[in-house]
């Protein structure tokens, strides 16, 4: 993947017309989490720009390595993000 790549001194690739448009990542550790996604796709849908798979049946959360999964979101501007942001 792009890490690998980077970590390897490799170039990453951006894709043409890219902007200088902001990110946030969240991470899913709870039926809390998962309701703060539904909500977003629901009320922000063009904002979620990516989902990771949700894995809800692998046992205890200890840290952010088995968490339930992620999903990103992204903005004109941080205090856009901040806004939408469950």
């Amino acid at each position: 993947g792009a890490v690998v790549d980077v970590s390897l001194g490799m170039e990453p690739p951006f894709p043409c017309g890219s902007s200088d448009r902001h990110a946030a990542i969240r991470f899913v550790f709870c039926e809390d989490d998962l309701r703060g996604l539904a909500l977003m796709k629901e009320s922000n849908p063009d904002a979620v720009k990516l989902v990771s798979e949700i894995d809800l049946g692998h046992g205890k959360i200890t840290d952010s390595s088995s968490r339930y999964g992620f999903y990103i979101v992204a903005g004109e501007t941080l205090e856009e993000i901040a806004t939408i942001l469950p």
